[in-house]
């Protein structure tokens, strides 16, 4: 998250996934996401009105969008925001399963997160109106024949991209 677009880095920090199970063409996930945010502005502090977090896995929406409480951001302040991901039957493309299970056999699962909100900056006294913002995290997560198939952990701490 960091500073969503003022120059900072936002980066996931942890990411858990303590499901991911196709049934026919339905998916049902669950993913723990921990987010770090920081705001690396000595002047500017942000006012985090609407967040939605969500996962995408070959392009493909793979869990409900979560809302994260807003809050404010100040002067080079950080922040650990965590959401609870979660898709029930989920409708996905027949390939779906062919590319879970190649991946499987490379060893490794990349997962989007992203975040899609609002948001206003505020110097001094003076806010701003709002701004979209959408960040994209990529995760990979170890994934094969020898790796239990949940929990799957990322904590490298991957770098994402934030554009307003």
């Amino acid at each position: 998250m960091v500073a969503f677009g003022s120059g900072g880095m936002s980066r996931c920090w942890v990411i858990f996934v303590s499901l991911l199970s196709l049934l026919g063409p339905n998916l049902n996930s669950s993913i723990q996401l921990t987010l770090f945010s920081k705001n690396p502005n000595q002047k500017v502090a942000i006012y985090y009105d609407e967040i939605q977090v969500y996962a995408t896995y070959k392009g493909q929406q793979i869990t409900g969008d979560t809302p994260v409480p807003p809050f404010y951001q100040g002067q080079e302040e950080s922040n650990l925001i965590t959401a609870s991901l979660v898709g029930n039957i989920l409708p996905v493309a027949p390939s779906l399963g062919f590319e879970l299970g190649r991946d499987q056999t490379v060893g490794r699962l990349v997962l989007n997160l992203k975040a899609n909100g609002k948001l206003r900056w505020k110097v001094g006294t003076w806010v701003s109106g709002r701004y979209r913002f959408n960040v994209n995290c990529v995760a990979i997560n170890a994934f094969g024949p020898s790796v239990p198939s949940a929990p799957l952990i990322s904590n490298q701490g991957t770098q994402c991209s934030t554009t307003l």
